[in-house]
């Protein structure tokens, strides 16, 4: 069995990671101040893994980001994640972007007039 793994917050850095909690834009900030959060509470690092559906090495690598950074290492660096598939700047992205919402557009109109027409009393 590992060592428990435990940080003290202060009150500023609780209240801090409640409002990051509740308003960051960015849903894995949001993820890890929960974890770091429940974590103060005691929580075990499998449990917060197991709740946020993450791996426990995630949750510890938030701890200890967490440790050696504070609230800004936990920030997505530039040159982090994933590259955007979609790019709304070049032209054939945004032909295609045009195509795919006049189809839905097209699709949820005719959708209404099949339903209009289902319920229409003769």
């Amino acid at each position: 069995m590992g060592r428990k793994r435990h940080i003290d917050l202060t009150d500023t850095e609780q209240l801090t990671l409640q409002e990051a909690r509740k308003n960051h834009p960015k849903h894995e900030f949001r993820r890890s101040a929960q974890a770091l959060l429940w974590n103060h509470k005691g929580w075990a690092v499998k449990t917060i893994a197991q709740a946020l559906d993450v791996c426990s090495q995630t949750v510890s690598n938030w701890l200890t980001t967490f440790e050696q950074e504070g609230l800004v290492g936990l920030r997505r660096q530039k040159g982090q994640g994933r590259r955007p598939i979609l790019s709304i700047v070049k032209p054939t992205h945004q032909q295609a972007l045009t195509k795919a919402v006049a189809a839905i557009i097209k699709m949820q109109a005719a959708s209404k007039l099949s339903c209009k027409l289902r319920w229409a009393r003769p």
